[in-house]
């Protein structure tokens, strides 16, 4: 039993199980409030979850994804994450009164008509999401896997829970659901703060901290906003074009086939930690191989997934959602190999940031951002859902080429410059 224990607790085996219960919570999240809002209040659920999700993207490349590597590097780690969890709540705080400010704008100016309700729980969620995205990864630089598990299966079951009782009290509105969100999110990350260490109040090593990340994300920050675009800009236009209900169909399809986000997100946050030991010990080449090598033993249970959904997958949908989609299941199999595509660039990513060239992820959204927006409404209005499809495909196939193109081109520099040596 202790053998068994002890093969199970390796921080791969954890992360991946962390990351199971990160999904698997945000799956049936999405199945509760698809069943108990129905279509439409579930297509704005996600649309508002685009605000939420657009401040966590920014934050991850300000302050999450750096700490991946820069983290890992640091001799004197402790003065160093002091300052970012200080630095971190400064963050959370602005990005609060940005979203509380540009809502209440939005609903002046008859852009949006949401409740004062509404909009408070969408800026308490984007606290919390903030902190928690900040919380997690910590968790895995300092090799506390252990801690990021507990606060998660925490976070979710309580959620879970929760929703499940306001349902049986008739409470299931989207605005009740959002504020019961935000409240439970930013509790129980109270809770955890006592686990993450000290703020820092030392000016001098908030401000290098500060600068050093400023320095290692300014191509990761401006790559966020093209990244959200690129990935939400045709379900803005859905929503538009098609009606809410629209993007709620869309939704389910992609949380369905989201179960494979168990893989990609278990690849973002176990990855780099190895990559950049493995470029510090073997230069680029060591790097290249390590990746190809990660990439084919992560596609194994990603072929899995994608067996289950194509073969399931109309079947799980009526009986999770209750929901029946009729002409519109082709989209399983466009999801699959979407999800296909982008698989195949996560080691490309994860390669730019640790040879801290993040330039290139940000020339590859530039044309994908500049696709989504100039194809997406004629897409949508001409072929419908098919059309968003297909354009989410191209967007993933620029920049898979791109990714590769800029790969050689620094393993040729990198040969070169040894030549000269």
């Amino acid at each position: 039993m202790k053998q068994l224990i002890k093969k199970y607790s390796t921080p791969s085996s954890l992360g991946v199980f962390d990351q199971m219960v990160v999904s698997g919570g945000n799956f049936l999240i999405g199945i509760l409030l698809a069943r108990f809002l129905g279509l439409e209040a579930f297509g704005e659920f996600t649309l508002l979850w685009m605000i939420v999700f657009f401040a966590l993207s920014l934050n991850m490349a300000f302050v999450s994804k750096p700490m991946l590597t820069l983290g890992t590097k640091k001799e004197e780690a402790s003065t160093y994450f002091q300052a970012l969890h200080t630095v971190q709540l400064v963050v959370a705080c602005l990005a609060v009164l940005i979203t509380y400010c540009g809502m209440r704008i939005a609903v002046k100016n008859d852009f949006i008509d949401y409740s004062s309700t509404i909009i408070m729980s969408v800026c308490m969620l984007v606290a919390s999401q903030l902190v928690y995205d900040f919380y997690r990864k910590y968790f895995f630089v300092a090799e506390q896997i252990l801690h990021a598990l507990c606060l998660d299966i925490l976070l979710f079951g309580i959620q879970v829970v929760a929703i499940v009782l306001f349902y049986w009290n008739g409470y299931a509105s989207l605005e009740n659901v959002l504020l019961l969100m935000g409240i439970i999110q930013l509790s129980i990350l109270g809770i955890t703060s006592l686990f993450v260490g000290v703020l820092s109040f030392n000016p001098t090593e908030i401000i290098k901290t500060t600068k050093e990340h400023m320095q290692y994300s300014g191509w990761l920050t401006l790559t966020a906003v093209l990244q959200w675009i690129t990935g939400n800009y045709f379900l803005i236009i859905a929503g538009s074009v098609l009606g809410a209900a629209a993007v709620g169909i869309v939704k389910i399809v992609q949380q369905l086939s989201g179960l494979c986000h168990i893989l990609f997100l278990a690849m973002e946050n176990i990855l780099p930690i190895s990559a950049a030991k493995e470029m510090k010990k073997n230069g680029l080449n060591g790097l290249t191989q390590f990746l190809k090598k990660q990439g084919f033993l992560w596609f194994i249970p990603l072929l899995f997934f994608m067996s289950i959904l194509l073969i399931g997958g109309p079947v799980f949908i009526k009986l999770l959602y209750e929901v029946e989609l009729g002409e519109n299941y082709f989209m399983l199999p466009g999801f699959a190999v979407l999800y296909l595509f982008v698989f195949l660039g996560i080691p490309g990513r994860i390669f730019f940031r640790t040879v801290e060239r993040t330039k290139s992820i940000f020339i590859a959204y530039v044309l994908g951002a500049g696709f989504s927006l100039l194809a997406a409404n004629s897409l949508l209005s001409n072929w419908g859902l098919t059309g968003l499809i297909v354009g989410l495909w191209i967007v993933q196939l620029i920049t898979l080429l791109i990714y590769l193109l800029e790969h050689n081109k620094i393993i040729k520099s990198d040969h070169k410059s040894l030549q000269i040596v």
